[in-house]
């Protein structure tokens, strides 16, 4: 007859079954704790996009850019004697507001008036560094802002722009 024999539990063959189950279990963990905060980042995500939606919103809201000009460039000559005699000017005003155009428009004459006495003011040394061209814009743009001011106009010019300078 066949013998029987006797088979032995071995104990590590548990222990090795337990660590396969711990793995899962960590395993399966790991995966719940990846997936929650995938949910969370993703739900956060309607509210960066609703605030997109607000910033573009607000975008559309800016007004587009108007341009007015002079009919001629403005010409003015230095009384000293130095090398340069003559500046010749061309600039264009920008605004977003139609009303600040209209009086800008409505008050060319004046403004033209002023800015050339302003140009003819200037010392030809210093408009002709960079710096120096850049204040003489933002003392035009004080000075139309000034006359549309006085002259009770609410809206006001943003940018002056050179479109020519010209100093021979």
């Amino acid at each position: 007859m066949a013998e029987q024999e006797d088979f032995e539990i071995d104990d590590t063959a548990k222990e090795g079954g337990s660590k396969k189950l711990i793995f899962i279990i960590g395993g399966v963990v790991l995966l719940l704790i990846i997936a929650g905060g995938a949910f969370f980042f993703l739900s956060s995500g309607d509210d960066a996009t609703s605030e997109s939606t607000d910033a573009t919103d607000q975008a559309e809201e800016i007004k587009p850019a108007q341009y007015q000009s002079f009919d001629h460039p403005l010409v003015v000559n230095f009384e000293s004697g130095g090398p340069v005699k003559l500046l010749q000017a061309d600039i264009e005003v920008m605004s977003r507001e139609g009303d600040a155009i209209d009086a800008f428009t409505l008050h060319r004459p004046m403004i033209r008036n002023n800015l050339m006495l302003l140009l003819a003011k200037q010392d030809y040394k210093k408009i002709s560094t960079p710096e120096g061209k850049e204040e003489l814009r933002q003392a035009m743009l004080d000075e139309i802002n000034k006359i549309l001011k006085e002259r009770g106009s609410e809206q006001s010019i943003e940018q002056v722009f050179y479109t020519q300078f010209v100093m021979q």
